[in-house]
């Protein structure tokens, strides 16, 4: 979208974003295979990352997964 400026069914965008996205879940699996999919992403060119809220703050700063 942003390189083509086009939807993927082809239709042109008015207005072609910038930067490209990508969605990251904190909780979704360990640490270690979250960051090879991220970086997996960042070379398919993801510039930005969104992630879902955080409600358990003290569960996202240990770290666990579980």
């Amino acid at each position: 979208m942003r390189d083509d400026g086009r939807y993927l069914d082809g239709r042109e965008l008015k207005f072609p974003p910038n930067i490209s996205w990508a969605r990251a879940s904190p909780f979704a699996s360990e640490p270690r295979f979250q960051a090879i999919r991220e970086h997996k992403k960042v070379n398919a060119g993801a510039q930005f990352f969104q992630t879902n809220l955080v409600y358990d703050s003290d569960r996202w700063k240990s770290g666990l997964t579980n």
